[in-house]
């Protein structure tokens, strides 16, 4: 790599660090005016995210569904399932096909949680890519190819 390219490469990654931070802090900050907002008392945590929003966009899931659906092992995304549902964000609920299996959904204080954090989230993605999808599009194409690579470069080892 020569030294233009090597520039080119820490540029990119100073402003995409800065950038996730960005949303990450944007995401926590929303979740902590929301919960005050339900009177949730307990510690809201930016890893409940992503889960919360699983839950109020597919309405139940098993834990398997939902590790895979939020790219978290089975092990994390139940500890974090037992946090929500210690806050009344989720239930756990018996698979009755399958009593080794929990069904996940989001309790109604769950629901009324993704009612108030879905806007202020794609309010969050207008400041980040306008409204562009194509913008998104693009970003997402480029993660794509490189992630690509990554695995291609790891297979062959």
């Amino acid at each position: 790599m020569d030294e233009n390219a090597r520039t080119k490469f820490h540029d990119l990654y100073r402003k995409s660090v800065k950038v996730n931070n960005y949303y990450k802090s944007a995401i926590e900050r929303n979740m902590r005016t929301v919960a005050r907002e339900l009177g949730i008392s307990g510690k809201i945590k930016f890893s409940h995210y992503f889960v919360l929003c699983e839950l109020y966009h597919q309405k139940s899931m098993t834990l398997t569904q939902l590790s895979e659906a939020v790219g978290v092992t089975p092990p994390n995304i139940s500890n974090t399932v037992n946090e929500l549902v210690n806050l009344g964000l989720a239930e756990r609920n018996d698979d009755p096909s399958d009593r080794r299996k929990s069904i996940i959904c989001s309790s109604e204080m769950g629901n009324r949680f993704g009612e108030l954090i879905v806007p202020l989230s794609a309010q969050l993605g207008k400041t980040l890519f306008s409204d562009d999808e194509s913008e998104i599009d693009r970003v997402l194409d480029h993660y794509d190819a490189a992630l690509a690579r990554i695995e291609s470069e790891e297979h062959s080892r």
